[in-house]
């Protein structure tokens, strides 16, 4: 499902020249809900590629941690304004001039608490070290859906 949310937004990760790298098991399998989890996973690529510059960096890496899955999605992007952050994960937030209804990270923390799991996340943006990375864990469960799998089709850039 990673790489298919991937995929989705392979225009605009082509168009921009993003740089992705990815961490990606063979295989997790876990009990998730497979269209909440992928819109998910797409939810946050987008944000990335929108906030990534021309040949900016996106990081990708889901692995099992305990018993939990663990997902990041993270970038070298423009990091998240401070008037943004204290209401990051409220609808109708949104600091993008050309568009955007602001309801992508609400929807995000929504599936996350729908799987009794936890979303964190760290900004900056400023420096170096400017970017933003979220943290997604969601208990595996009783194994019902394959939630990462490499694929062999889809080269990093």
């Amino acid at each position: 499902m990673v790489e298919t949310a991937l995929r989705y937004h392979s225009v605009l990760v082509e168009e921009k020249r993003i740089q992705v790298r990815k961490e990606l098991p063979d295989r997790l399998i876990g009990s998730i809900h497979p269209g909440d989890f992928l819109q998910l996973v797409s939810n946050l690529v987008r944000n990335s590629a929108e906030a990534l510059p021309v040949g900016g960096t996106l990081c990708l890496r889901l692995r099992a941690s305990g018993t939990n899955a663990r997902l990041t999605v993270a970038d070298n992007g423009r990091g998240i304004p401070l008037h943004i952050q204290a209401r990051l994960f409220e609808a109708f937030q949104s600091d993008k001039a050309e568009g955007g209804n602001g309801l992508g990270l609400w929807i995000c923390k929504t599936i996350v608490d729908k799987h009794a799991g936890q979303i964190h996340w760290r900004s900056s943006t400023e420096g170096e070290g400017r970017g933003t990375a979220f943290s997604v864990l969601i208990p595996l469960g009783t194994p019902m859906h394959e939630i990462g799998q490499r694929s062999p089709g889809y080269a990093a850039s």
